[in-house]
């Protein structure tokens, strides 16, 4: 689970790829999003020496704190 940075990931998006929403929950719900995000970090594992079992495998985008909520109800 990522909580992407509000203050980031608009602007980011937008220059990016093109979005032009600044809507958390939209971004997070974008596929384009999600992927770019997502070999970002798999990109940066491999970089980093970690091997296939060791690298992210699924990513879930929130737009929010909900994961400390999510963990808190746990």
């Amino acid at each position: 689970m990522v909580v992407p940075d509000v203050d980031v990931l608009p602007g980011w998006a937008e220059t990016h790829l093109g979005t032009e929403t600044d809507s958390m929950e939209e971004l997070c719900a974008d596929e384009r999003v999600k992927k770019a995000i997502f070999e970002d970090i798999v990109k940066v594992g491999k970089a980093g020496g970690l091997k296939g079992f060791e690298q992210v495998s699924r990513l879930v985008l929130l737009a929010g704190p909900g994961l400390s909520q999510v963990t808190q109800q746990g």
